[in-house]
């Protein structure tokens, strides 16, 4: 698996579904049978935080401050309370699947927490934790880890599925507000830094031979 270097560490859609693949190994068939173990748990946990940082380009600090009725279900979307600079906005979960929406809801199942993206114990007796949310450097350390399993060449960092989502949106068409009111950016540069790299890729599509 390889980063497209035009993008520096955004991922492909390719990239993504194998992450996802990966993931889904962790815990999937058990879901079924609606019996999961505290480790397949966890990596419930983890297949959800993964896609809310790939599928809404939200920041590791602002995904664990996410809170249960920060969720609307019926709607796909997240309310943001702690953004950069302490503002507030509404995300929308953009998996055009019902994969997403049903893994977070299911996550939610099987912990009391109120936070959306709980913490777990570490040690060999590893378990969701009810009383805590997970930790910026948790985000980090999975986030790493998820990489790793997936043979990435490169550090996978939680940033880098912000950047993928930034990327994979404009390339799919939405508009510079649009990315700039879900990921919060607060000057229109800093996005239209991802606008012309999407649209060099295009160009050079055009008038390669």
């Amino acid at each position: 698996m390889s980063f497209r270097p035009l993008f520096r560490s955004a991922l492909s859609r390719q990239d993504i579904n194998e992450c996802l693949d990966l993931l889904f190994d962790g815990y999937g068939l058990a879901t079924m049978t609606g019996d999961l173990s505290d480790k397949q748990q966890i990596a419930l946990r983890n297949d959800v935080l993964f896609r809310v940082l790939v599928y809404t380009g939200m920041r590791r600090a602002e995904a664990t401050a996410l809170r249960e009725w920060d969720w609307d279900s019926a709607n796909r979307t997240l309310l943001i309370r702690r953004g950069k600079g302490g503002k507030e906005r509404v995300a929308v979960l953009a998996d055009k699947t019902n994969t997403s929406r049903d893994l977070i809801n299911e996550l939610m199942r099987w912990h009391d927490s109120t936070w959306l993206i709980p913490s777990s114990r570490r040690g060999w007796r590893s378990k969701l934790v009810d009383n805590r949310p997970l930790s910026e450097n948790s985000v980090y350390n999975i986030i790493r880890g998820i990489g790793t399993q997936a043979g990435m060449t490169r550090r996978l960092r939680p940033h880098d599925l912000r950047r993928t989502f930034i990327t994979q949106a404009l390339e799919g068409g939405a508009s510079i507000a649009d990315v700039m009111a879900q990921v919060g950016h607060a000057r229109a540069e800093t996005t239209l830094r991802y606008a012309q790299a999407v649209e060099a890729a295009s160009r050079w599509q055009r008038i390669s031979f």
